[in-house]
This record gives C-alpha cells, structure tokens and sequence, in this order.
C-alpha cells in the first residue's frame, strides 16, 4: 500500500492524491491503459502520493486490471457505491430491497433495455441478447447468469450496491430520461454512451472520494481528478484541480477547472501529472 506522508512545505497546492476514471480517461480507445501506469504509479507511491481509480467498473475488474501494482492503490468502484484500498474494503452502500425491485420494475418497462444487478460478490444477468453480455462481461470480471426466479434469491444472498442499464440505443437521449422517474429516492447516474447507473441517492464518485481523503487526511485542494464524461461531474464539482479529458463529453468540460491538452489516446491524464509534478518539484526547489 502507497501511504501517505507530510510533504507540506509553506508553498503552494501540495498534490497528495490523484484520481482519475479509466474509460474515456486513463484507457485509450482500445481499452488498454498506457505503457508508463505501473512507473508512474510506483513514482506516485514513491513520493507519498495516493492514486485513486474512481471508475463505474467493478472492483474485481478494476483490480485485475492493474497487476503488481493493484494492492498499492485504491478503487472508488460501481460510480463510489464501493471503495477499496488494495484488498480491504472500506465502504458499501447498499440498496435495500425493496428500493432494487422497483429499479427493476422501471428498466422492465423499456424495450430492448437491459439490467445488470452489482453485488459486492458479484454481478447478475438474465437477459442474452449478445451485445449485452460481451459489454457486460467486458466490464464485470465476477458475473453470473441467472434465471428470472432467481432474482429474489440474488437480492437476499448478495449485497447489491447499484443496478446498471444497458442499451445500445443512445442512453443519453432515450434510456436516462425515462428512468431519470427514479431521481427523487436514487441517484441516476449518465455513465457512458450506453449505460445508466442507479444507486443510493448519496451515492456519486465525488461522494466516495470525499470518504477515502478524509480517511487518508487529505483536503479537497491537495487532489486532482480527471474524467471525460457525466458521471464524473461530481468529483469536479467537489475539488477545485479538476480537469476534463480533450476528449471529454461538452457538458463535463463546462465545469472543469482545466481541459487537458492531449487526450485518452495520447496519455492525457500522464502527460498533466508528470507536467504538474514538475511544476511542484520546481517550486519546492524555490521555496527550500
């Protein structure tokens, strides 16, 4: 594990965290992460920096996704329903029964929508309509499928922490607006092209993040976050060194503090670390 020390110099903006999410963001294109994210996280560590994955992939997914490093950093997952550091889980927000089965009521009433029920065990599905078990199997490392009357079953022998929506109709203009009924008692979530996320109404990424630095004893303003799209929008609400991908949805952009130069397929969130880490080494060269 990366821990965190005293780097406070009497200067300027210390970074002591940064989060970023993966797709869109830290992924490139073809899903893959840049060549330098083992060297740059074990540089992070080295200096006494937390790096954050804050992502509405599972956590068993994102782990994996990391190797040797994996236990050094830490995962806001399911868009901030789960946060772990390396192994040890942190928090889980769980949705009450009743509160799942009327998300699922909703999502049934909307053709050729698709539901993935996310525990903190694992994930479930019912439907096989193909496009939606490759992306649900892309993003889901633990996933099972299961019948219809074992729904309830899953609901009592899993924690369930968000249920997602898959469409591969555009999400944004169709499937977020019908189940936008549900905002008033959960939180949903625009989490990507075709997906819709619906949690705990506390639940959001800036959430989470909130939770980890203050167990961590790190202010808002000693971390940077990057994200490219609209479930993202919360942490860039909360932290002032927000900055949003090139590549970044229009909507996320207006609320950045900064826009990245280059973008996911140019090692966008690398680039701006290793240019603002410069900036810190030289101004403490100043300062000493």
């Amino acid at each position: 594990m990366c821990y965190i020390t005293d780097l406070n110099e009497s200067r300027g903006i210390m970074i002591r965290l940064i989060a970023s999410d993966m797709d869109g963001t830290l992924l490139d294109s073809r899903k893959q992460l840049p060549e330098e994210t083992f060297r740059m996280i074990e540089t992070l560590c080295e200096r006494g920096i937390a790096f954050v994955v804050a992502s509405g992939r599972q956590y068993y997914n994102l782990y994996n996704l990391f190797g040797d490093v994996a236990d050094r950093i830490c995962y806001c997952s399911e868009n901030g329903a789960i946060v772990f550091r390396g192994k040890e889980n942190l928090f889980f927000s769980e949705l009450p029964r009743s509160g799942a089965e009327r998300i699922l009521e909703e999502i049934h009433r909307l053709p050729r929508v698709y539901p993935i029920l996310c525990g903190l065990n694992s994930a479930y599905i019912v439907d096989d309509d193909p496009e939606f078990v490759r992306n649900a199997r892309f993003y889901n490392d633990r996933l099972e499928r299961i019948p219809v009357s074992a729904i309830r079953e899953v609901l009592e022998a899993d924690r369930i922490c968000k249920i997602a929506a898959f469409s591969a109709r555009d999400a944004e203009a169709v499937v977020y607006p019908a189940l936008r009924v549900l905002s008033s008692a959960f939180s949903v979530v625009l989490s990507g092209m075709t997906w819709v996320d619906i949690m705990n109404p506390e639940v959001s990424k800036g959430a989470a993040l909130d939770f980890l630095r203050n167990r961590l004893g790190i202010s808002s303003g000693e971390c940077m976050v990057f994200g490219d799209y609209l479930n993202d929008s919360s942490m860039f609400l909360k932290y002032p060194n927000s900055y949003a991908m090139a590549n970044a949805h229009p909507g996320l952009k207006e609320i950045a503090a900064h826009i990245t130069e280059a973008d996911n397929e140019h090692d966008g969130v690398w680039e701006t670390v290793r240019r603002e880490l410069q900036k810190e080494l030289r101004s403490r060269r100043v300062s000493a």
